[in-house]
């Protein structure tokens, strides 16, 4: 059975629509099929991905989750695949090499975070391009973070050494979202809440048209999370 909160955040998330694009559109100039998702949770993203044509293997660990993926995707669409994938594997494998694989938000729940990323280069075409997004700054990390079963929070330089040291030239880096910053500070560290709620989600959605023009405003210097965009070392 999937953790409850994680669950139940993930289904939060689901509704936060004008977010969840905002980000494939931040990632998209990257992108080429086929792509792999690791952790692609119950599909918020996923759905976005599809509706676009990519050609997509959806990946999780839990087996709910998996589930959830089946039953939503693939009896409508035929660019999709649903696998269990477990990076923590001593080397995952597929039949094919991936143009552009994704991990959104999914570093952070992974306790051997370099060895993952080297083991998940053996899926990557030679001129493919990994994708991570990890939610940013240590001073950061509260209730919110521990309950949802994050290890940690990652500084810009901490995340290319990981990348470096896995095989990997940095293409970019970049924050994403800053007015996140002021919402996860204080909901989980003034707060000390342990749970995102769903009026937070619809607050945070109505407001996604002022969050665009911060982040460009302060050109994706600051923010909640940081987006690294990486291609396979080809020594």
């Amino acid at each position: 059975m999937s953790d409850l909160i994680g669950l139940q955040t993930l289904q939060h998330l689901s509704s936060a629509k004008s977010f969840n694009r905002w980000l494939i559109e931040k990632i998209e100039p990257h992108l080429q099929d086929p792509i792999l998702e690791v952790g692609s949770g119950i599909g918020n993203l996923t759905e976005i991905l599809i509706e676009k044509n990519y050609k997509i293997t959806a990946t999780d660990i839990d087996p709910e989750y998996i589930e959830i993926l089946r039953n939503k995707f693939t009896s409508e669409a035929s660019n999709i695949e649903v696998k269990k994938m477990d990076i923590n594997e001593s080397d995952p494998s597929s039949h094919v090499k991936y143009k552009s694989i994704l991990l959104i938000n999914v570093m952070e729940h992974i306790e051997e975070d370099k060895n993952s990323l080297r083991k998940l280069s053996n899926l990557l075409d030679k001129d493919g391009k990994i994708i991570v997004l990890v939610p940013a700054y240590k001073w950061l990390y509260n209730p919110l973070d521990k309950n949802l079963g994050h290890f940690k929070r990652y500084g810009k330089d901490e995340l290319k050494q990981m990348l470096r040291s896995g095989g990997y030239n940095i293409v970019n880096v970049s924050s994403f979202n800053m007015m996140g910053i002021l919402g996860w500070f204080f909901w989980g560290s003034i707060l000390r809440k342990k749970q995102l709620s769903k009026l937070v989600t619809i607050t945070y959605e109505w407001l996604m048209p002022i969050n665009r023009i911060i982040d460009r405003v302060f050109m994706s210097r600051v923010g909640l999370s940081v987006i690294a965009i990486a291609q396979k070392n080809a020594d």
